[in-house]
């Protein structure tokens, strides 16, 4: 069964475009063509810019259960001061409760990470088997670190290992971090990782739903 969106409804998008890792960012639907099945949303979260036509996954709640449907961008009319991109659905839609496989932006949010010696790094996305962060250059692909996931006034520690490194700018790099096998399950760090992907996921959804 086709998803039945609704205006000012809070959804999440993945496009697929842009990175091959499914990661989620936070939209609400504020036109709806009937006649040709376009969604319209906008997207307030600064440096997602999707070009071109692309595949989309789309996110949302329906009846309490989180849900995904499949979908293809059609156009991206406005991108600052925030995105505006059209898109319409595909197929049907099918339950997304398995969170092992996408990622929650973190970007709007204030979730920092110590790494080793490195304190305050800005988290920029989140799942339960790992976390993407801005931190100064240095780490390499397979070093094992040592992680305190901070979120308001909650503290995770741990350790991870660097999975990904794409340098930024100023110094920066941008790392992807993965739990060790030891710290999945119900390890600290990996009970923190959970609660993230899924109460953001809430905060976001509701936010969204009651914004003007």
């Amino acid at each position: 069964m086709s998803a039945k969106l609704e205006r000012d409804k809070g959804i999440f998008i993945h496009f697929a475009g842009i990175s091959r890792k499914r990661t989620l960012h936070p939209a609400k639907i504020v036109n709806i063509n009937i006649a040709d099945a376009i969604y319209t949303a906008e997207c307030e979260e600064p440096g997602v810019d999707p070009k071109g036509e692309q595949d989309v996954v789309v996110y949302f709640d329906r009846g309490g259960k989180f849900m995904q449907q499949g979908g293809r961008l059609q156009d991206v009319p406005q991108t600052v001061p925030c995105l505006v991109f059209s898109f319409t659905l595909t197929g049907d839609a099918s339950s997304a409760e398995s969170r092992e496989h996408f990622r929650i932006s973190t970007v709007l949010h204030d979730v920092t990470a110590d790494v080793n010696d490195d304190p305050g790094c800005k988290v920029v996305d989140v799942s339960i088997r790992g976390l993407g962060l801005i931190g100064p250059e240095g780490y390499g692909i397979g070093q094992v670190v040592d992680l305190r996931l901070r979120h308001q006034n909650k503290v995770w520690k741990g350790q991870g290992y660097v999975s990904d490194v794409r340098r930024a700018r100023d110094g920066q790099a941008r790392y992807g971090l993965s739990v060790t096998e030891e710290e999945r399950n119900d390890a600290e760090l990996a009970v923190g990782l959970r609660f993230l992907t899924m109460e953001l996921q809430r905060q976001q959804l509701r936010r969204l739903a009651y914004a003007d």
